[in-house]
């Protein structure tokens, strides 16, 4: 026994892959519909498929759950325990105001139709929230995707503590915290960015981001989330 176990890890650290202790739900953003755009037309669904692509090589049995919320929600907690640990990628976007040519556009950025810029300013970067989960594994996904993605600032201060709601009272981040186990919800970026929204016109970017999320949970696992 002990030397399947030995056989295991070193098989793991050579592949770079790692099964926890624990079980690791994937949940496709907004399975079965497009969530949030880019502003080139990518969707949040499709990214948080390409990501997990990234994702899986990382970790040799997570489990992949592609269910709308409701249904993703009750299988996980049909099946975790309060230990194991279920993520989201997803990526932000803010509200739309009126341009000065008549078009909507998204706050903070730059309309589409007359390319003028909006005059809010807003932070753009990628943010973690978390329920039941280590705020120090939140603040290290947060700061590698601000690395991996060029343009973005740092939204630390964003960072929700434990058992909250969403900074921007989303309906996917109202209905994540009735899962029983740990869990992540992860936004990538702002949509409406258009350094973000550049990066993931890219598929291979995208599936980076399941890449480095997936790597920083892995190097964080021996410790209590």
């Amino acid at each position: 026994m002990f030397f399947k176990v030995l056989t295991d890890f070193v098989t793991g650290i050579i592949t770079k892959t790692y099964t926890p202790k624990n079980k690791i739900y994937y949940s496709i953003a907004h399975s079965g519909e497009c969530g949030a755009v880019s502003l080139n037309n990518i969707s949040e669904n499709t990214v948080s498929k390409n990501a997990f692509d990234g994702f899986k090589p990382v970790f040799s049995d997570v489990i992949l759950v592609d269910l709308p919320l409701s249904k993703a929600i009750k299988y996980i907690n049909t099946n975790a325990t309060k230990d194991d640990l279920a993520i989201q990628i997803h990526f932000n976007s803010t509200s739309f105001e009126k341009c000065i040519c008549g078009k909507n556009r998204y706050v903070g950025s730059i309309c589409q139709n007359c390319n003028t810029k909006s005059e809010k300013y807003v932070k753009f970067g990628p943010l973690c929230i978390a329920w039941h989960t280590n705020r120090q594994l939140c603040a290290n996904i947060t700061y590698a995707l601000n690395k991996l993605i060029p343009g973005q600032e740092f939204l630390l201060d964003q960072l929700i503590p434990d058992n909250t709601r969403s900074h921007n009272e989303r309906p996917n981040c109202l209905a994540w915290p009735k899962l029983k186990c740990k869990s992540i919800l992860i936004e990538a970026g702002f949509g409406c960015d258009p350094n973000f929204s550049h990066f993931i016109d890219n598929k291979d970017n995208q599936i980076e981001i399941g890449k480095t999320v997936g790597k920083v949970i892995k190097d964080f696992i021996c410790k209590d989330i």
